[in-house]
């Protein structure tokens, strides 16, 4: 793993580069610790906890589980998703590159679910398995991108849906880069940035059609930038209102994407 440090210009202070999932594992492992993955921390504000809950809600409502579908969670993290939806549906496979993320709800045995440690990359299922496969903030982690898409192609059934939440780069980074140019905010364990277009191109080169999105505004990077001056906290409370709906929601995007044959 190679850190490239550059703190005059990230706010992170580091992007990380894996060489090899070896090593994305190795990170990983380590970061799940017996306290759970506690995720990105920016300026005292826990940012990965307060995503978290808008990017889960719009997943699952995408999902709609019906039970009698199979369904995969990829990069399932602590294994709560898994479960949550396994009770609406025939069976779940909860998968991550780490075993130390799922371990703690492996204890209490859950019903209808299959934890299993692997890389996206090399899916142990045979073809047109999946009904569904859910996928939440998790492709920008991995090494190869293109080739977790090719393997969510092959397992999932023939017209079968992937509903994925991603981070996009929007315009709201911009802003933030235009007010603070010598704080951009990165996420240094994301080893890709696309935006929206790009992602979409991913997606129909593997043969994926999206056919519904949501987009999901995330504006803590500028709120504890801006907090800071004479506005203060309650003006910022209404600012953000006002730009949440200005910028139709599109600092992050969740969707869903049909198996074309």
């Amino acid at each position: 793993m190679r850190k490239v440090k550059s703190p005059e210009i990230y706010h992170a202070k580091e992007i990380m580069k894996f060489k090899s999932n070896s090593d994305l594992k190795k990170y990983y492992e380590k970061m799940w610790n017996k306290k759970g993955y506690s995720g990105y921390i920016e300026n005292g504000i826990n940012i990965s906890k307060i995503y978290d809950r808008k990017r889960k809600k719009a997943a699952l409502n995408f999902l709609n589980p019906k039970k009698e579908e199979i369904i995969l969670d990829a990069g399932c993290g602590n294994g709560k998703i898994s479960i949550k939806v396994s009770k609406k549906c025939r069976k779940v496979y909860g998968v991550d590159i780490s075993k130390n993320a799922f371990k703690k709800v492996m204890k209490i045995n859950p019903k209808k679910i299959e934890f299993i440690q692997t890389e996206l990359e090399k899916l142990p299922f045979e073809n047109n398995f999946f009904d569904k496969i859910l996928c939440i903030e998790t492709l920008e982690h991995v090494i190869n991108p293109e080739r977790v898409l090719k393997e969510f192609y092959r397992v999932l059934k023939s017209s079968g849906t992937l509903i994925i939440t991603y981070p996009t780069k929007a315009i709201v980074e911009r802003i933030y880069e235009f007010l603070a140019p010598q704080k951009k905010f990165i996420i240094s364990e994301h080893l890709t940035n696309y935006s929206y277009s790009q992602l979409k191109n991913k997606l129909e080169v593997t043969k994926f059609k999206i056919i519904q999105k949501k987009g999901l505004f995330f504006y803590i990077p500028f709120q504890a930038w801006f907090r800071h001056t004479a506005f203060g906290t309650k003006k910022m409370i209404g600012l953000e209102t006002s730009i949440d709906k200005f910028m139709f929601n599109q600092n992050g995007v969740a969707l869903i994407a049909k198996k074309e044959n």
